[in-house]
This record gives C-alpha cells, structure tokens and sequence, in this order.
C-alpha cells in the first residue's frame, strides 16, 4: 500500500530537480571536475558542454523499483545517450536477470580502468580480427559493468573493427618522418612501437582514440613473443 504513494512522491520530488534547475547545476559541477568530458560508463562517448542540451542525467538505480531513490543526487549520474537509451534501458544494476545479487560499482567513487588487449589475434592480412578485450582488474563489478553497458562488444564492433586500419596508418605516417636509420627489422620496429606508445601515453587521449594506447602495447607485446603473424603484417603495412 505504501509502493505506489512513495512512487508518485518521488516522482514529483523529481521533477522538482528539474523545476529548480538542480540537475543542470549537478551536470555543470560535475562536467567541469572531470578532465575527460567523455561518459563515465564507456569512457568513449562525448559530453556536450553545459550549455548544449543536456546529457541524461541517469537513475542509476532505476526509479521505478528502487522509488527511495528517486530524487537521491548520489543516485543521479551524467550518462551518454548510447549507454542510458541504448544499452542500460531499465536493466537492474544490482540484480542480475535470474534475480540473484551482484556486485556494481558506485558511481561517485572513481574506478580507474585500463584496457587490456595483449591476447587478441590480428590475422597475416590485417582485415580479420579476435579482439580479446580484457580488463586490468578482475572483479564481480567488473562483469556487471560490461553486463548492463556491453562494454567489451562496443569496443570491438563500434571502435577496434572500425578503426584499427585508420590507426595503424597513423603510425605509419608517424614512423616515415621519425628520421628511420638502416632497414626495418623487428628489433628496430619494436624499438619504434615503444617510442610510438610513449607518444601517445603523453597525449592523454580520451573517448575512442584511449583504445588507441592498449591497442600499441598489443601489437609490440606480439611482436617481442615473436609472433610472425603481426610482425610480417606490420613491416609489409609500413613498407607499402
């Protein structure tokens, strides 16, 4: 009998948030505290300024089950439109389909999170790939994470796949006016994919280009477990 008064309660309490123009405050202190402006879900799509329309401002715990949150700040979160509309929907954050408990991150305690791509397979031919999106850490949170936003398949589908052509051209261009001294062998080409990542460790990128980073250490971790495959397509990319 309580359920459906604390709802509409909430609700309202809600869209008083709006009303007051609370949740673009929220957006606007949020967005300019973060360096990144991307989603803090992905960490591949863009925000907008505060002076665009607005980002979703998400119910982390969805409002229509979890109605004592409603109008909680602490469970009101900047979000990319891909992950609120797309992915997350009204998926529960911390029940799982089966109706068994997991563990989820909270969202106002920042999880540094590095990708890990060493065990992926780049055919001789550069056009198939087995993508093996890993993470540096290893816990129940992590899962969910992927679970509710589809992390490791967003990655693979929408950047690795899509990019890694345009990627590998880059370092070629990159490579050809790095003043090369003798032929390109694999000593001199793993000596150049290390120089190459501390380029782009120094630029700091964000959204999409952050794969860019992991995507290097992968390719010159493959190429100093001598793996021929990658070797021989990247000396006959850069050579051509």
């Amino acid at each position: 009998m309580v359920r459906l008064p604390a709802s509409e309660l909430f609700k309202f309490a809600f869209n008083l948030l709006t009303n007051l123009e609370i949740r673009d405050k929220q957006f606007k202190i949020i967005f300019d505290s973060i360096l990144d402006k991307v989603c803090p879900f992905c960490g591949i799509e863009l925000f907008d300024a505060p002076t665009a329309p607005r980002e979703d401002l998400d119910h982390y715990l969805m409002i229509n089950k979890y109605v004592f949150a409603g109008a909680n700040l602490s469970n009101l979160v900047p979000i990319g439109d891909k992950c609120n509309q797309g992915y997350k929907k009204t998926k529960d954050i911390i029940y799982r389909n089966n109706g068994t408990r997991r563990r989820a991150f909270y969202p106002y305690n920042p999880v540094n999170v590095s990708v890990i791509l060493n065990n992926s397979e780049i055919f001789a031919n550069g056009n198939l790939h087995n993508w093996e999106v890993e993470f540096d850490i290893n816990c129940e949170e992590i899962e969910t994470w992927n679970d509710v936003f589809d992390i490791r398949n967003r990655y693979k589908r929408d950047i690795l796949d899509v990019r890694f052509k345009s990627w590998i051209r880059i370092f070629r261009d990159w490579l050809q006016n790095s003043n090369l001294e003798g032929d390109l062998v694999k000593e001199l080409l793993i000596e150049k994919l290390a120089e190459y990542i501390l380029v782009l460790s120094d630029l700091k990128l964000n959204g999409v280009d952050s794969l860019r980073l992991p995507l290097f250490k992968m390719l010159k971790y493959q190429c100093e477990s001598e793996n021929q495959k990658v070797i021989l397509f990247l000396l006959d990319t850069i050579l051509l």
